[in-house]
Order: C-alpha cells, then structure tokens, then sequence
C-alpha cells in the first residue's frame, strides 16, 4: 500500500478533516480486506515473492501481506490483522456519521 503525501495535508476546516479521514480509511479498508495474506508455505517458496535472481516480482512487493517468520511469541500479524478487519465496519459507520468522538479516535487507532 502506497501512502500518498496529500493524506498527511492539514486541513482547512471540518469537512476537509473529513475528506481526508475518507480518503485515508479507503487505502486501510483495501489492505484489511482486499490484500492477499502470504502463508509460511510461499514464503518459503517465494510463490508471491521473487521470480529470479535479478529482484524481479510476480507483482509488487507491497500487493500482499507477507508473512513474517518471527518467533510464534512474537508474531502478531495475524492477531493485528483480524482486529483491523474486526474494526472495519465499525469505522466505516463511524466515519459516515462525521462525528469525532473519543470512541471513534480509539476504533480509528485500532483499525
């Protein structure tokens, strides 16, 4: 996911807050439930990784959320992952109402 610099502009009022809290949940809601979750099994055979020697990809780098390979006490991907997508609906609703309340600053954090 490409973050894109105009997401991080200060906005003038409320309703371009607005805008661009859309605009930002949009890239966040495509990854949390658009993206591909690459499995131990390709990541050891590189099925979504590298084609060969010369660092070329079957598609970008950044189209799937690569799995990590860390220690399982350490490994939190998955555990964030299904929490984003829990909060997903709930931040859609939240942000349609356009109200900025603590609860949705937390869910906004969360997602």
């Amino acid at each position: 996911m490409a973050f894109h610099d105009g997401l991080a502009r200060d906005p003038k009022n409320e309703d371009e807050f607005w805008n661009i809290i859309e605009e930002t949940f949009e890239q966040v809601e495509g990854v949390l439930r658009g993206y591909p979750v690459e499995t131990p099994e390709e990541a050891l055979s590189g099925t979504r990784r590298r084609v060969d020697a010369h660092d070329s990809y079957r598609g970008s780098p950044g189209n799937f959320i690569r799995y990590r390979g860390v220690d399982k006490a350490y490994d939190s991907r998955d555990y964030f992952l299904t929490l984003g997508r829990k909060f997903v609906s709930r931040v859609e609703r939240q942000i349609k109402r356009r109200r900025l309340t603590p609860k949705f600053a937390k869910d906004w954090g969360v997602a």
